[in-house]
């Protein structure tokens, strides 16, 4: 039998290698930003480091219901590691490329595509029903304190020695990761199933209690795209766009998704958890309105807080409401299908950052911010009810 504090065991070795896998990206982004100051350019690396993850966590499902999640948690690990290591290699070198930059995101989403949704169906082995918002919550928490760390990091290390330095602790990470996972029993279902990968998209895809949620999602997360990504550029042009400022900004985030994910946690709502998911989103969505509107860098930092602080609240209570919809013995093809929503974002950039070069980002984070309070007020009851 399973338990709280077993999944938060289970959960210290996924934060350790978040800790270096987020420092090393968002120096990555800062690099470009700071480099090239584009918002195409930054749509095309955000695109590199989140589409792969898409494709890959569908196929991903499959096999984690073939009771493989243990072993692609480990690889994953070690899959990003030696990418980074080959970046580390290169620059060492004297080379630079925009296009090696780009690969090495491609690769690790990918990667990441075959972790994260071997460990959010893990979830649901280690805790019953009515506790999935809890331990969802939890790993939020969690998360929050490594999104927190890692950004801080990050900074100091790229303003003291360079990006390479955040490849190191990259490394370092991934290798304590996977050390730690080897000697830690990792739930699979009992029974290893047998159906075709093709049989198991379509039953997720059939079953209208999982699609018209995950139908919900994938609209929330298109329209919150330049939140979730531009906010590097909103701080480089409408603010001091220097490696402090971007670390205050990732910080202020990081801070109130640690305030959102402990009080997930520690409290209970009286109000549906559909209901919960709706008031949430919209706030998302108003904080995306009105943080453009604002040309005071504190205002700026305490809406990207706000933010922080829901985005917690709005993911653990979405992804428990999905597990819990979902059939355990194809929970690794749902949370890998539901992955897949979860990153579908960086498409909607394809518009947003070339827009945010043509209009002005001011203007790009109003149309998001419009467009996720109408989501959040309108179509929560008529997608969301059972």
């Amino acid at each position: 039998m399973f338990t709280v504090t077993k999944l938060i065991i289970f959960l210290i070795p996924q934060m350790i290698s978040l800790l270096g896998s987020s420092a090393l990206q968002m120096g990555i982004i800062w690099h470009l930003t700071l480099s090239y100051s584009s918002g195409t350019i930054l749509m095309a690396a955000s695109i590199a480091a989140y589409i792969p993850q898409i494709i890959f966590s569908i196929i991903a499902g499959h096999i984690i219901d073939k009771r493989h999640r243990k072993l692609l948690i480990m690889l994953s690990d070690m899959v990003s590691a030696s990418l980074a290591l080959i970046l580390y290699s290169v620059i060492s070198a004297g080379h630079d490329s925009l296009y090696l930059y780009f690969l090495v995101l491609a690769g690790r989403s990918a990667a990441a595509g075959f972790q994260t949704p071997a460990v959010e169906s893990a979830i649901p082995f280690f805790v019953p029903i009515p506790l999935l918002e809890k331990a969802n919550a939890i790993r939020s928490a969690l998360s929050s304190v490594v999104m927190f760390a890692s950004p801080v990091l990050a900074g100091i290390l790229m303003s003291s020695s360079g990006l390479k330095a955040v490849i190191i602790l990259d490394i370092l990470t991934a290798l304590v990761a996977v050390a730690v996972v080897l000697f830690l029993h990792v739930p699979e279902n009992e029974e290893g199933n047998s159906y075709s990968f093709v049989s198991g998209v379509r039953y997720v895809l059939s079953d209208s209690r999982i699609t018209r949620p995950l139908f919900f999602h994938l609209l929330a997360m298109l329209a919150i795209g330049p939140g979730a990504v531009l906010t590097p550029l909103i701080v480089e042009r409408l603010f001091s766009g220097n490696p402090a400022a971007l670390s205050l900004s990732e910080a202020s985030y990081s801070l109130g998704m640690i305030a959102g994910g402990a009080a997930a946690a520690l409290f209970s709502c009286v109000l549906s958890r559909i209901r919960r998911i709706g008031i949430s989103l919209s706030v998302y969505g108003l904080m995306l309105f009105l943080m453009p509107i604002s040309r005071f860098f504190i205002l700026y930092l305490v809406m990207n807080l706000c933010i922080g602080l829901i985005s917690p609240v709005y993911s653990s209570l979405f992804i428990s409401e999905i597990q819990e919809r979902a059939d355990k013995s194809r929970i690794g093809q749902t949370m890998g299908i539901y992955g897949a929503v979860s990153g579908v974002f960086p498409l909607s950039l394809i518009v947003y950052g070339p827009l945010s070069d043509l209009l002005g980002i001011e203007e790009v984070f109003i149309i998001s911010g419009a467009i996720t309070i109408f989501i959040g007020i309108v179509l929560t009851r008529r997608l969301l009810q059972r």
